[in-house]
């Protein structure tokens, strides 16, 4: 899983990965915090970069769920993405 995750983020990038073993969000919730935390420093020092906002779609799951209802499949379904430009 690094190697593949080196092929996806810049250069220079670096990254942890741990385990979650609860499977309730809160990993996905702690890496949000910390990405949201990164960002206001890096906009404090002018060095912002653009992160983009969570979908509804998925905030269930950020706030502890752990399923969503996708009752409207129709929608653009880019919307279950977030990157970091």
């Amino acid at each position: 899983m690094n190697e593949k995750i080196l092929e996806l983020v810049n250069p220079g990038v670096e990254f942890e990965l741990m385990l979650s073993e609860d499977g309730s969000g809160r990993g996905a919730a702690l890496v949000a915090a910390v990405a949201v935390r990164q960002q206001e420093e890096l906009r404090k020092r002018g060095r912002y970069r653009k992160i983009t906002p969570i979908p509804d779609s998925i905030k269930p799951l950020v706030n502890g769920q752990t399923t969503i209802n996708n009752n409207n499949n129709n929608n653009n379904n880019n919307q279950n993405t977030a990157s970091v430009n």
